[in-house]
């Protein structure tokens, strides 16, 4: 895990990824989070780099 503060990103790298659809899956409330980060960058061997832009405090509708 890497902070950048000037660019308000966390880079997380995950060595050894057992399932990315459960990351993926956890990308909207991860995106909500309100910690003062924009985007989060998750970078797995042999999987595209996932990048989630935070929008804090933007919650679903419900319907």
């Amino acid at each position: 895990m890497r902070y950048e503060p000037a660019q308000k990103t966390v880079y997380v790298y995950c060595h050894h990824p057992q399932d990315p659809e459960n990351l993926l899956s956890a990308a909207d409330a991860i995106a909500r989070l309100d910690i003062g980060v924009e985007r989060f960058i998750i970078t797995m061997p042999t999987v595209m780099d996932v990048v989630i832009e935070c929008q804090p405090n933007q919650y679903k509708e419900s319907q």
